[in-house]
This record gives C-alpha cells, sequence and structure tokens, in this order.
C-alpha cells in the first residue's frame, strides 16, 4: 500500500514538473516569437515607407517630365521600341501570366505528388501560387479605390491625379498589374530555381516594368508601387504561412 502511494506521488511529481517544464518552453518560444515578429514588422513598415517616399517623388517629379520626353522621342516619332512594348503588354497581360503561373503549378504539383522527397518543393510550389493570387487581388482592389488617371487621359485631356473608385480601364492606373505579377512571379519561384535562373527571371520583370512606362501605359510612380507590391506579396504570404506553423508545432 506504502509503494502504491509512493509511487502515485512521484508519478504527480514528475507530470507536475512536466508541465512546469513545457510552460517554460512555451513561453520562451513565444518570447522568441515575439521578437522576430518585432523585427518582422519593423522590416515590413521600413519596405511601406520606403515605397510611399519613392512613389510620392515619382508623383511629384518624375512622372509628367518623364511621360513628356517619351512622347516627343518615341511616340510622335513612331520609333520601334514604342511599338513593341506596346504590343508586349498586349500579349502578356498580368491575368494571362497569372493563368499561366498557376497552370505550371498545377501541373508540377500533380507531376510532383507521387515522387517521393518533393512534399518540400510541392509546398513551395502552392506558396507561390498563393503569392500570385493574393498580389492579383491587391493589384486588382487598389486600381478600383484609387482609380489614377493613366497617361494617355494627360496627354489628351490634361487629367493628372486619382479619380478614386472607378472600374474604367482609363482610369485604373496605379498600381501597375504587370509590374507587380511580374515581380511577384519572379520573386515567388527564387527558392525554386537556380541562382542565375532566378537574376534572369527577374531582370525580365523589370525590363516588363520599364516597357510600361515606354508603352505610356503607365507613369513610373505606378510601376514603382506595382513593383513592390508584388514582393511584398510573397514576403506577406510566406510570413503568415510560416508564423502558422510555427504555432502549431507550439501547440503540439
Amino acid at each position: 500500500m506504502k509503494f502504491h502511494l509512493c509511487q502515485n506521488a512521484m508519478q504527480k511529481t514528475l507530470n507536475c514538473h512536466t508541465e512546469i517544464f513545457t510552460l517554460k518552453i512555451r513561453t520562451f518560444l513565444s518570447r522568441r516569437l515575439g521578437k522576430t515578429m518585432n523585427k518582422k514588422l519593423s522590416i515590413h513598415l521600413l519596405l511601406i515607407i520606403n515605397c510611399a517616399v519613392l512613389y510620392g517623388v515619382s508623383y511629384e517629379w518624375l512622372d509628367i517630365p518623364l511621360l513628356t520626353c517619351i512622347h516627343k522621342n518615341l511616340v510622335l516619332s513612331n520609333s520601334n521600341l514604342f511599338e513593341f512594348c506596346l504590343r508586349l503588354g498586349k500579349i502578356l497581360t498580368p491575368s494571362r501570366i497569372m493563368l499561366l503561373t498557376v497552370v505550371a503549378i498545377v501541373l508540377t504539383n500533380l507531376y510532383l505528388r507521387n515522387k517521393q522527397n518533393y512534399k518540400s518543393l510541392i509546398n513551395k510550389l502552392w506558396v507561390a501560387l498563393a503569392s500570385v493570387l493574393f498580389c492579383g487581388g491587391i493589384v486588382f482592389v487598389l486600381k478600383c479605390l484609387l482609380a489614377r488617371y493613366r497617361p494617355i487621359m494627360f496627354l489628351e485631356h490634361g487629367l493628372y491625379g486619382f479619380h478614386f473608385l472607378s472600374l474604367k480601364h482609363s482610369i485604373n492606373s496605379t498600381p501597375s498589374g504587370h509590374a507587380a505579377i511580374g515581380m511577384c512571379v519572379a520573386y515567388a519561384f527564387r527558392n525554386l530555381i537556380s541562382k542565375t535562373t532566378f537574376i534572369s527571371l527577374l531582370i525580365l520583370a523589370v525590363l516588363m516594368c520599364i516597357s510600361r512606362v515606354i508603352a505610356i501605359q503607365h507613369y513610373a510612380s505606378d510601376v514603382i508601387l506595382g513593383g513592390y507590391i508584388g514582393i511584398y506579396a510573397v514576403i506577406l504570404v510566406e510570413a503568415l504561412i510560416s508564423l502558422s506553423l510555427f504555432k502549431v508545432s507550439v501547440e503540439k
């Protein structure tokens, strides 16, 4: 009888120490998580401030002079560069880029799902897909809310600035969908491709951004904002997924 009582007491003591140890571990991880989150929030805040400053500077001092220069030297002279950039933008629309990305990710997932040791790669593919879709949603909402006049409206009617709340193509200049989706795809696939391929893809995305300004479809500030949104969408999706996975591991 005494032996059983002693055994029960030891078991309770052990359980108590185990609970205390588990609580300390969770507290430690929560504090570490809090520090990590504060650091990441600071980085996100700096990115947003940097983007806002660049957008404001471009809006006030760069957009119209650059548009006037391009219109005078390329558009009025029927430059081949202008025609090429205009056609490129019509062929590679944001919706088509998104569709091709979704199809490529789904097909790759179907091909790899029966393979061994590819679970990590498949997870990264789904993160890339979520980033692209999230980016497209942000761009659409901002275009409708801000409803900024496109460059053609300034050239033909002298309209510059924001109309707000509109779905019309002529007044949904900012942010650039091509720039956002292009940069998002390039950055989302950085962990899935080689460094050389990533740099090549990033250069193509930057060239696409520049082409939208040359084709006078967007102002420079629209492209800057679009590029930031594309990269930030990936960072935010990855951070949210990492946070959710970390919380699940702590709870377990």
